[in-house]
């Protein structure tokens, strides 16, 4: 009996161990809170993983099922796409991205977000791919060795994602190496995504009731039968700074900083003109907190403008003129160091300097002749003026102008009573001369 008393336990305990690991393999369900959606539409910089890093964690306050990110990039700078990622690994709860609506894209660094998603899916009619690192500003050389680093590095990076959630690493890491595109039904037959829907309704539906594993969590079965959708938009301040950290927007902000500078300097004390350049050069250095501003570019273009108003004030027959808006040009193609899809277009900088160029030096001239115009005011501005000899000049004498007495000399006599101009100034004594034509009132 003994035996039998020792065998009982140790069945029990053995029956609940094999409970308990038939319990691990059932994958768990998914929480009950909504799917929460973050749209990520243009350009990865700072401000849209700003955006993300939100969401994902209003997602964990909200106890989110799922995460979507709807995805349309043409890409973005390299460590703002690399904080995006590591914010998607970092999350508890499973994330898909979806590259969509119909004609979307998820190129360049858009294509490290597919791979990190724990489920990728796009729309039939999308592209996916073209993620080789380029150099922003001159020749991108195949035998630039920091070209070759840099995409080497990426494509590690891409092969990881990949082996990470089952995906093909060579096909991923050719989209950086060899800059390979994939439509999405490419995509889905070389199985770099997993799905193709139309819209977010059929993405749901294509989701409910599948099993996902996020990182190394427990597997989990997606219910998203009438559940809760919450968009997260961007706020006030991740707008505004979207705004700012357009390369257009911010090249027009120095722009308009550096002339609205200029006119306060040559017309003083006209305010606005200064208040508004001040407000345009702090804007411009907020977008420069979150852009690659390139620091020669804004020199060369504050140099184009010096020579503008040289222009003015020497005669080089043109020269300045054609060097100052070189400058401009030039600062304005080398100012920002982004990828080129998102550079200034040719056309915009030749616009805008040749503007800028011509409102310059037509100020410049407005200020040039208002300094050649007589005085208006002070003893300066008696000069040319008529007043009446109070007593006989011969050679000096008291002389009323502009309802104030004065000594005065005059080189030719002038008796009482008659009317004089004012020729010049000399020390406290005024200069005169008869007054034309008057002599015989």
């Amino acid at each position: 009996m003994k035996p039998c008393r020792l065998l009982l336990p140790l069945l029990l305990v053995l029956a609940a161990a094999l409970a308990m690991g038939a319990g691990d393999a059932v994958p768990e369900p998914a929480q009950q809170g909504p799917v929460i959606v973050i749209r990520l539409q243009g350009p990865l910089m700072p401000v849209a993983a700003d955006y993300l890093e939100r969401g994902l964690e209003l997602a964990r306050t909200r106890r989110a099922r799922l995460v979507l990110v709807e995805l349309d990039t043409p890409g973005g700078l390299v460590t703002a796409v690399r904080r995006m990622v590591q914010s998607i690994l970092d999350q508890s709860i499973p994330v898909a991205v979806f590259v969509g609506p119909a004609g979307a894209q998820a190129a360049s660094g858009g294509v490290f977000l597919v791979l990190a998603a724990d489920v990728a899916l796009m729309a039939p009619v999308s592209d996916m791919g073209a993620a080789h690192p380029i150099v922003p500003m001159g020749e991108n050389r195949p035998e630039d060795v920091g070209l070759q680093k840099a995409a080497n590095e990426l494509a590690a990076l891409a092969r990881s994602l990949a082996e990470h959630h089952g995906r093909d690493p060579d096909l991923s890491a050719s989209m950086v190496l060899e800059s390979r595109s994939f439509s999405a039904q490419e995509a889905l037959a070389a199985g770099l995504v997993d799905g193709l829907v139309a819209d977010r309704r059929e993405l749901l539906a294509w989701l409910h009731g599948r099993s996902l594993r996020h990182g190394d969590g427990p597997e989990v079965v997606l219910d998203l039968e009438d559940v809760a959708v919450e968009s997260v938009s961007m706020n006030a301040r991740e707008r505004i700074l979207s705004v700012l950290s357009e390369p257009m927007v911010a090249f027009f902000l120095l722009a308009v900083g550096l002339l609205g500078l200029y006119t306060e300097i040559t017309h003083p004390g006209a305010l606005l003109p200064g208040a508004v350049g001040v407000i345009g050069l702090l804007l411009f250095a907020l977008s420069s907190q979150f852009l690659p501003v390139n620091w020669l570019g804004a020199g060369l273009l504050g140099l184009g403008l010096g020579l503008l108003v040289l222009e003015v004030k020497i005669v080089s027959y043109g020269a300045l003129t054609v060097g100052g808006l070189a400058c401009m040009m030039v600062g304005g193609l080398v100012l920002f160091d982004v990828p080129p899809e998102m550079r200034l277009p040719r056309s915009l900088l030749v616009g805008v300097s040749l503007g800028v160029g011509l409102i310059a030096v037509f100020l410049l001239r407005l200020a040039v002749r208002a300094q050649l115009l007589p005085p208006t005011m002070g003893r300066e501005a008696l000069v040319g003026m008529e007043g009446e000899s109070l007593s006989d000049l011969d050679p000096e004498g008291k002389v009323l102008v502009h309802g104030e007495y004065y000594d005065a000399r005059s080189d030719r006599p002038i008796l009482r009573g008659r009317a004089v101009v004012v020729e010049a100034l000399d020390g406290r004594r005024l200069r005169v001369r008869p007054a034309p034509g008057r002599q015989g009132e």
